[in-house]
């Protein structure tokens, strides 16, 4: 059984040592003008504005909304280009930092919310209270 030649991989397929370094963004723009689509085609067909596909390009992701938006634009640009997502999301993931445990917040105000009290059917009434006919 012959070894492989350590040195001539070059029938390997998989990235390559300059495919690696680039990041998401880079491989998002360099497949785009392979296709030859434009910025704005590609905003148009994915109903994004023209500054977050140049954003998501220049790997910027301060100009987008969170990182789960990203997630969703990332996975169907590179649909859009006939990509493969997996790979790039995986890269993403190893970029931005992991969320923190979020706590429940009232929507009017950044106080933590209030465990609710059960609901009471009509016909029931707490302890120690008169019933009522209704529950007004």
């Amino acid at each position: 059984m012959d070894m492989p030649d350590p040195d001539n991989m070059s029938h390997v397929t998989g990235p390559g040592p300059d495919q690696a370094k680039e990041s998401v963004g880079q491989l998002l723009r360099k497949t785009r003008l392979n296709r030859g689509l434009s910025v704005e085609d590609v905003a148009r067909q994915l109903r994004l504005s023209v500054r977050q596909i140049t954003a998501l390009e220049e790997d910027d992701y301060s100009k987008l909304v969170s990182n789960t938006f990203l997630r969703g634009f990332v996975r169907n640009y590179a649909k859009l280009l006939q990509m493969d997502a997996s790979p790039l999301l995986q890269q993403l993931e190893q970029l931005l930092p992991s969320a923190p445990a979020q706590k429940e917040y009232c929507a009017r105000s950044k106080a933590p919310r209030r465990p609710r009290r059960p609901r009471l059917l009509r016909h029931q009434s707490e302890p120690g209270e008169r019933e009522r006919p209704w529950r007004w």
